[in-house]
């Protein structure tokens, strides 16, 4: 346990900054909470903050977990990940002027140039739209500034191959966990969907309140049923390709075979469609890009099998898969209205503004199936949602982020001679390549506001490092 305890900050400095922060975090708790009970469950954080100030890494496990886990339960209107988040990057920024020293890779720089750039792309066209000053706020201070700080926390603690192992096994117990639960539920367990009551619901009349309170779909302890796809759906490749490329140890592979059995049975019974698809495509570019030919002959054939089983025989599933229902009817007409929102406004309507200009193009889109869900939903498709709101400059800099990933990734896999990173960097291009696919029917992606996909970007930074700390040129 040692090797992943090096991220503990031994000078009086950190300890000294780290208790003021306690104090003062304690002393506004036990003032200004209402309840006696929120009061006292927020004064149990304390210990684990303390404890995180000591081993400053466990924030950023931690962290991960609460995105796995209840990731929209919120505390003062903010996400308890923020609040963490924000003290472990506290931590580690004391650490860093302790030190005297700040270690960038080109790799770290370039992403997050674009990002900042896209930032104050972000604001100036909120501005220019007048997009209201606490959603504008929301979005930057609230998702934006979370993924950024995910992203540098990543790249900060995480020094190591046995760190990122750590790292992405936390990963898989929590996305596990939350998918064994969403197995009960399926098999309508009231127990297991007691946790779904725990969620802020503000309308019990809204289209996503409506998905949050409803037993027809899983959702584990995501949020619901489409969150915890998009976690199955990214770690799924990862995790499969470092069970069949044989990274590391034969016991680190046989660790994540069940968990990974249990992910991909919650997923299939998420019934998300393009989630189901898009973890499908990722693992078949994992097989393509690894070497070990009979594995990939068997695990294509077991692929095939097991979902032409799951879709024809499972009757609930089988009705998915061959019917439009529910939400699928109106992506036709909301990928329209967003193509007439952006040839009349090309530079952007600043975020959340769909809505607003949808109404003036309906009468053209009227007489398609699904319509009038231009009115209540977003646009589901991660890339017209940054071309709608962020403009041709947003969507051109979303087409740069992607280019710099897979590229770093592409880089790593043909010239590192290290068997872990090899597999990693393969798993992560099918976790992208099924974030992606996912992403063109759902409303996610990194610069829509999805801090999860932050802590895969991270991982590209990680495994850039890695690389170079073996004597190995660096990437440019």
């Amino acid at each position: 346990m040692r090797k992943i305890i090096t991220g503990t900050f031994d000078n009086e400095y950190v300890r000294y900054l780290g208790v003021i922060l306690l104090s003062l975090i304690t002393a506004y708790i036990l003032i200004e909470c209402g309840s006696d009970m929120k009061r006292l469950g927020l004064f149990l954080l304390s210990p684990l903050a303390l404890f995180i100030m000591i081993k400053p890494i466990y924030g950023l496990f931690f962290c991960l977990l609460l995105d796995l886990w209840f990731s929209y339960v919120d505390v003062f209107m903010v996400p308890a990940r923020n609040y963490l988040i924000l003290y472990v990057t506290i931590l580690m920024t004391a650490n860093i002027l302790y030190r005297k020293k700040l270690e960038m890779s080109e790799e770290l720089k370039g992403i997050i140039s674009i990002f900042l750039v896209f930032i104050v792309w972000v604001m100036v066209i909120n501005f220019i739209n007048g997009v209201p000053h606490g959603r504008s706020l929301y979005i930057i201070s609230g998702k934006f500034a979370a993924a950024l700080l995910i992203l540098l926390c990543t790249s900060f603690f995480i020094t190591n191959e046995y760190k990122l192992k750590m790292f992405l096994y936390t990963a898989v117990f929590g996305a596990s966990i939350s998918a064994f639960v969403g197995v009960m539920q399926f098999f309508d367990w009231d127990l297991f969907w007691q946790f779904r009551y725990i969620m802020p619901v503000s309308s019990h009349d809204s289209p996503i309140s409506l998905q949050i309170l409803s037993r027809k779909r899983i959702s584990g302890l995501a949020f619901y049923a489409i969150p915890l796809s998009y976690q199955l759906g990214s770690l799924i490749p990862l995790t499969f390709s470092i069970i069949v490329n044989k990274a590391g140890s034969v016991r680190d592979g046989n660790y994540l075979i069940i968990p990974m059995a249990i992910m991909i049975l919650a997923l299939f019974l998420s019934l998300t469609r393009s989630a189901i698809t898009g973890c499908i495509v990722g693992m078949v570019i994992v097989l393509y890009l690894g070497k070990t030919r009979q594995i990939k002959v068997l695990s294509v054939l077991s692929l095939v099998i097991i979902s032409m089983f799951v879709i024809f025989y499972v009757d609930i599933l089988k009705e998915r898969a061959f019917s439009a229902i529910g939400g699928a009817h109106s992506r036709i007409a909301l990928a329209l209205a967003a193509l007439m929102i952006f040839v009349n406004n090309p530079i952007g309507i600043g975020a959340g503004e769909f809505h607003t200009h949808a109404i003036k193009y309906y009468s053209k889109l009227y007489h398609l199936q699904g319509a009038g869900r231009v009115f209540e939903t977003g646009i589901h498709n991660q890339f017209l949602g940054t071309l709608v709101y962020y403009g041709l400059p947003g969507f051109i800099m979303l087409l740069i982020l992607y280019k710099c990933i897979f590229r770093y990734l592409n880089r790593l896999r043909r010239n590192s001679n290290d068997p872990f990173v090899k597999a990693f960097s393969i798993g992560l291009i099918g976790t992208f390549a099924s974030y992606i696919i996912n992403s063109f029917l759902h409303n996610a992606g990194p610069f829509i506001g999805d801090p999860f996909n932050w802590y895969f970007i991270g991982m590209v930074i990680v495994l850039s490092n890695l690389k170079k700390s073996v004597g190995r040129e660096p990437l440019k």
